[in-house]
């Protein structure tokens, strides 16, 4: 990843239906931990300025698998190589949207809790968080991203051209 690309702090979000979005990422290497510092800034920062909560890499158009959590009122993560390794046979129903899917939202069924085990490449070991709620349903986004997967493909085509242009209208409606 060019470290130029990284100066402004603000990065491009790619949109639907741009093919980058259904690259699966490349994990990690140790060649690239050097970068890993100024990229996950500038995605946290992207993150910030754009008003999501969570960002994988492969939407701003760097295929490796990173992705940042931004909850309010909880820590940030910053997982490298994430990897889900346990899923709860209970769901949860929550009106999911994305940030690379602009107006389109729904109510999307998924597990309620995860085992996610990432690589910290700081300390070069691995790590295990234990998700549920808001924060496992926003790593598995996210992971689905690095996957080349959208939270909208289970959806028609006309399914979400309705969606999104029903978003606009409760914009514009100042909703």
């Amino acid at each position: 990843m060019p470290v130029d690309r990284m100066t402004s702090n603000v990065l491009n979000i790619l949109k639907y239906p741009d093919k980058r979005l259904r690259e699966v990422a490349k994990p990690i290497e140790e060649d690239d931990y050097f970068g890993l510092s100024l990229i996950f800034a500038a995605m946290k920062n992207t993150l910030r300025i754009k008003g999501g909560v969570g960002l994988a890499a492969t939407q701003v158009g760097i295929p490796l698998r990173l992705i940042v959590v931004a909850i309010e009122n909880q820590p940030v993560h910053c997982l490298a190589n994430p990897v889900i390794t346990e899923y709860s046979e209970d769901t949860c129903t929550f009106t999911e949207g994305c940030l690379s899917v602009p107006y389109a939202s729904y109510d999307k069924v998924r597990p309620r809790r995860v085992k996610v085990e990432h690589y910290d490449w700081i300390l070069r070991e691995t790590h295990t968080i234990m998700a549920d709620g808001l924060l496992a349903r926003v790593i598995q986004h996210e992971i689905d991203h690095l996957d080349g997967k959208l939270f909208i493909d289970e959806l028609s085509p006309l399914k979400i051209n309705m969606l999104q242009r029903a978003g606009k209208k409760r914009e514009k409606r100042g909703h």
